[in-house]
């Protein structure tokens, strides 16, 4: 179970869309069962340069993806604020062939970021925590990506256990 709050830049005045940079997701630890909280950004001018944060997404059924958010907002309809998230889904399926010894040799999971024309809506309730994914260097269009499961307890026990789901493989 997740909550989530949100900071706008544009006041308290009601529009019908509100654009926010800051979302803060709190979810319960696999570890401990206690509350945590990640910040996560989605900042035009973050100290200087453009700041996109990453997460990680359930997509039902026990399954996750991760995504970077491109754009938070909320959309004030019939008395009723829905908050969704544009994001850049990071579940596009790397062939067998494709894959790196390396990857296999220290156990890493590879992520392929989809094609910007792919981007998709999301409800920002189906985001389970913030993530950070590396670049993988040796990615030749530069839209691999390696999660940093280290970074906390919580999300190394989460990619040990979840299953991470791949967009199906689109025959031309």
């Amino acid at each position: 179970m997740s909550s989530y709050h949100f900071r706008t830049t544009e006041g308290n005045s009601r529009k019908q869309v509100t654009p926010y940079r800051l979302l803060k997701v709190s979810y319960i630890s696999i570890v401990d069962w206690h509350q945590k909280t990640d910040l996560i950004h989605v900042h035009p001018n973050f100290h200087g340069r453009e700041r996109q944060d990453c997460v990680l997404v359930a997509a039902g059924n026990d399954e996750y993806f991760f995504a970077q958010l491109l754009y938070v907002f909320g959309v004030f309809v019939a008395n009723e604020t829905r908050h969704m998230a544009l994001i850049m889904p990071m579940d596009e399926r790397i062939p067998r062939d494709e894959r790196v010894q390396s990857d296999k040799t220290f156990r890493f999971r590879r992520v392929r970021a989809r094609h910007i024309s792919d981007t998709a809506f999301i409800d920002v309730e189906s985001i389970v925590r913030g993530a950070i994914l590396v670049k993988a260097s040796d990615s030749e269009n530069h839209d691999e990506f390696i999660p940093f499961d280290v970074i906390d307890e919580d999300m190394w026990w989460r990619m040990k256990s979840a299953k991470l789901t791949s967009r199906p493989v689109q025959l031309e």
